[in-house]
């Protein structure tokens, strides 16, 4: 008799334990598709804000061309939800490789678009740099530092789309030289992914 309590107890306690345990793989692949779905959606969103300000149609932004043709698969393309992890990984790849290129050109532009005294231009270039940058540094795993991430909010949530002529020239020279460098650090990583083989 006691014998089959033992045996008793120990198929409950089994039975809990494998209850546990699915539970715990459920809960796992919930997370992981949940991941899956966020990064698919961030990925799409980043490509559509690239695309938007690489258009053809904006002469303002011509030295940034030649990069709409790497865009021009995702722009017919987007990821899907069940996408392979390998597409995922693909399409960040080539995020990483558009966005870097875009906040160099952007840069470029700011200094032409303040000599030539256009003012709307520069904030339009100050914004693709900046927004460029943050893409590229995300999906490269750049750690951005606390006055970056201030800069960041104060100019792409607050600022860009009412600042003035003066205020644009004020974050200029207190803000671009911080995100010069952040976009050393951003060619730094990718260099080392690069010879990394990522």
């Amino acid at each position: 008799m006691s014998r089959y309590i033992t045996f008793s107890i120990f198929g409950i306690l089994l039975l809990f334990l494998s209850i546990y345990l699915l539970a715990i793989i459920g809960l796992g692949s919930l997370v992981k598709s949940l991941e899956k779905k966020e990064m698919v959606k961030k990925i799409n969103s980043d490509f559509a804000f690239m695309e938007s300000k690489l258009t053809p149609l904006d002469t303002s932004i011509f030295l940034c061309k030649e990069l709409i043709s790497e865009l021009s698969n995702i722009k017919s393309n987007p990821l899907k939800v069940d996408c392979t992890d390998k597409e995922i990984e693909t399409a960040s790849r080539l995020l990483i490789q558009v966005s870097r290129k875009s906040a160099q050109c952007f840069n470029e532009m700011i200094s032409d678009c303040v000599d030539k005294n256009k003012p709307h231009n520069t904030r339009k270039s100050l914004f693709a740099f900046v927004k460029s940058l943050d893409i590229a540094g995300r999906h490269l795993g750049v750690k951005f530092t606390e006055l970056e991430k201030a800069y960041y909010k104060d100019f792409i949530i607050l600022k860009s789309r009412s600042m003035s002529e003066e205020q644009t020239e004020q974050f200029m020279t207190q803000a671009l030289p911080v995100f010069e460098e952040t976009l050393k650090k951003v060619n730094n990583e990718f260099a080392a992914n690069e010879k990394n083989g990522k």
